[in-house]
């Protein structure tokens, strides 16, 4: 008996120096975001800019551990000149993205997008800015995502991992890191709500790029009301550098994403 009692022990022991462990990585990981993000805003001006993001992803369960998903994106802006707040007056950028997902275990998955297309329109700055050259690029990703629930109705998800911005017809090309960190509350069966924040760096110094990226800061509401269907609506701000300038952009944007499963027994949960 005092052997088991014992191992017991030692296993209770294990698993919360586990989650102190964990806690510590985590907390780190938010004290460095939130000081590099506040650092880069006190070093340069910004100008405001109004867009508005569209998300539409279609994913399909292949295996029990293994999904799919394939991504589309619309982006419009306002111009900067004229500074009036219309949403959709240009376009911002389109892209379409091939995403798997690898469950590792419930609460840890791996992602990655061997495929992607952006096709980037140039920020109206000046009158004339629409008619520049649009910049061509294929990405490559590859993300972890560990979701944990701390409390019943409260969930904290990690997404860390690098990209690689592989353009066409401008350089250089070079890699890109991110993390995202989330809080999501469960208001019912049917609504939740999520407040995150992700820190995007660049893995370069050089031609007009710096090593800060944008930081993203948003606010969201999730409704899960229709069968194999989720709809998202939302507000992030996002701070982010500018090549070849100082002059950093605050970015309002409008947000709505749409998320379809394809139905199948096993079902992705």
């Amino acid at each position: 008996m005092n052997s088991l009692s014992n191992i017991k022990s030692r296993n209770s022991s294990q698993y919360r120096a586990n989650r102190l462990l964990w806690s510590l990585f985590f907390s780190k990981r938010i004290s460095i975001t939130i000081f590099l993000y506040f650092l880069s805003i006190l070093s340069v001006h910004s100008q405001n800019h109004y867009n508005f993001w569209n998300r539409i992803a279609v994913s399909h369960t292949l295996t029990e551990n293994i999904k799919a998903e394939f991504e589309i994106q619309n982006r419009w802006q306002n111009d900067l000149y004229s500074n009036e707040k219309i949403w959709f007056e240009d376009k911002l950028m389109n892209s379409f993205r091939l995403w798997m997902y690898y469950r590792i275990h419930d609460h840890l998955t791996l992602l990655i997008s061997p495929i992607s297309y952006f096709e980037n329109n140039p920020i109206i700055r000046n009158i004339g800015d629409e008619n520049k050259s649009l910049t061509y690029e294929n990405r490559y990703s590859v993300l972890i995502e560990r979701n944990v629930k701390i409390l019943p109705k409260t969930s904290f998800i990690n997404k860390v991992g690098i990209e690689y911005r592989d353009f066409k017809n401008s350089a250089p090309d070079y890699f890109r890191a991110r993390e995202k960190l989330t809080f999501k509350y469960d208001l019912s069966s049917k609504y939740a709500v999520l407040a995150y924040d992700e820190l995007f760096i660049n893995c370069i110094n050089k031609d007009g790029i710096t090593i800060f990226d944008q930081n993203r800061t948003g606010l969201s509401v999730n409704y899960t009301g229709i069968k194999n269907l989720k709809l998202e609506l939302g507000y992030m701000y996002n701070y982010r550098s500018q090549r070849n300038t100082d002059v950093h952009l605050s970015e309002n944007n409008l947000t709505v994403n749409t998320y379809y499963s394809i139905p199948k027994k096993n079902k992705w949960t």
